[in-house]
């Protein structure tokens, strides 16, 4: 049996397997060997600049009032729920449009990631057809998935984007910059960290589309979410683990890509002892 692991488009290493037997013994590492349509083995690739709505689904998560293991896609839609399906499908042709019979205030689509990603930017894409223009007048907000409330699903959505006339372009692409004065957040001033960069990037999980005015030709095809790429750590209790140091607990909450859990680290201490973070800190592999 052969494996060709590809470093390279002309160079490659040879991974060869003599027997069934020696086959059988190989425990493959989760998450980052596949196999390809010629049934080669070769690596995951970890890609960059991703549009995290396209794999929304395969990622599942816990929640307040829908239980455990609930796949990322169409969070809520005030109207039409049926087709709101359409602005996540990737294909531009199809679309969500409201109801004329719903009121206004139910006139929105929300969009759950199914995990939390660090986004840059956010492109909106409407349909230009009889029956079917691009929403005049609207508000896009984000949340981070954080709840507000131990037994709900309460998120706190922020504005992002809103039009200030009305749009009739077919695209609409904006960035996630932002230069918030967080008094809640201080970074040690000793660190190398660029703030221009660090403030290009937001959290986000789940997306708010809001039409702001009646509108019945209204219509949104696709939104897309460009984070910076795919989250390395998702998985890493299937193919690695953690050790924990001495203080650390619950260490694996922070590698899962839900925000709602967390891990801590206790303070602890011995007369006439300086705890090092390399004691107290926690290790992964």
């Amino acid at each position: 049996m052969l494996s060709v692991l590809c470093a390279a488009t002309v160079l490659a290493e040879e991974f060869r397997f003599d027997s069934a037997a020696s086959w059988s013994t190989w425990k493959r590492p989760h998450g980052l060997i596949e196999f390809d349509d010629r049934g080669r083995l070769q690596l995951v690739k970890f890609r960059k600049d991703i549009n995290a709505v396209a794999d929304a689904s395969n990622f599942t998560h816990l929640t307040r009032s829908r239980g455990a293991n609930v796949p990322g896609g169409i969070w809520e839609a005030g109207s039409n729920p049926a087709t709101a399906r359409r602005i996540i499908d990737g294909d531009r042709e199809t679309f969500w449009q409201a109801s004329a019979d719903d009121p206004l205030g139910d006139w929105f689509v929300q969009i759950d990631l199914g995990r939390t990603v660090l986004a840059k930017e956010i492109r909106l894409h409407f349909p230009d057809q009889e029956g079917a223009r691009p929403f005049r007048q609207f508000t896009v907000f984000t949340a981070t998935g954080i709840t507000s409330d131990a037994l709900d699903d309460l998120f706190i959505f922020r504005p992002v984007y809103l039009t200030t006339q009305p749009n009739r372009d077919t695209t609409v692409s904006f960035p996630l910059a932002f230069d918030l004065q967080d008094s809640a957040q201080v970074l040690d001033p000793n660190r190398d960290v660029d703030l221009e960069k660090f403030n290009q990037y937001r959290l986000i999980q789940y997306i708010n589309f809001t039409v702001e005015d009646f509108d019945p030709e209204g219509a949104l095809a696709e939104i897309e979410v460009i984070a910076v790429g795919d989250n390395v750590s998702l998985g890493n209790n299937l193919r690695g683990g953690i050790i924990e140091g001495l203080s650390a607990r619950s260490t694996e909450n922070i590698l899962f890509g839900y925000i709602n859990t967390a891990s801590s680290i206790l303070t602890l201490g011995f007369e006439g002892r300086v705890r090092t973070w390399e004691d107290q800190g926690t290790w992964f592999f």
